[in-house]
């Protein structure tokens, strides 16, 4: 019987299992495992810092869109836009961001309204902002190029490994290192 192609973290590694090589395939699986945790992870964020935000009076909708330069955008509509690539930030990288977005529903600029409002909510939000940008090349990298799967069992069931250490859901930043196939 051959398995279905899977996602899994398991000790701080993502394990991608296929039945061919396809490093298309492979992102592709990625992506959908990743935007899933993030919208999960994401909610459950929103939903905890929300008893900070007393402007606030309902949840907004949270939508999910990779962007190559930002982690997240308010709608004059209410409705926050992260970047899934968020995810593998560190967690207070995240709720900066999340707090940031919920800032823009009091104030849709960077004016000193807006700033007061952000000092007030996350008194030290500047050093995780810097600590973001620094991570921002890392995190926002598309890892496609040359993947490359590893036979993982006698089904012909392809894999590929990723470390996944200083993220938000599994502790760790995601490196992208990719796992050659047996020779190098």
């Amino acid at each position: 019987l051959s398995r279905k192609p899977e996602v899994k973290l398991l000790r701080g590694r993502i394990t991608v299992t296929v039945r061919e090589r396809s490093g298309k395939r492979i992102k592709a699986l990625l992506y959908e495992w990743y935007n899933k945790r993030a919208r999960d992870f994401f909610n459950r964020r929103l939903d905890s810092l929300l008893e900070q935000t007393l402007w606030v009076d309902r949840p907004p909708h949270i939508r999910l869109r990779a962007m190559k330069t930002q982690w997240g955008s308010c709608s004059p509509g209410g409705i926050l836009t992260l970047n899934p690539h968020l995810v593998k930030a560190p967690r207070e990288c995240i709720d900066y961001v999340i707090l940031h977005e919920l800032c823009h529903l009091a104030e849709h600029n960077h004016s000193d309204k807006f700033y007061r409002l952000m000092n007030q909510i996350m008194p030290r939000w500047k050093p995780l902002k810097e600590r973001l940008d620094g991570l921002a090349g890392n995190l926002l990298a598309e890892r496609e190029e040359g993947i490359e799967a590893e036979k993982v069992d006698a089904d012909n069931q392809q894999g590929v490994d990723w470390p996944a250490a200083g993220n938000a859901f599994f502790g760790g930043v995601m490196t992208g290192k990719k796992i050659e196939s047996g020779h190098q």
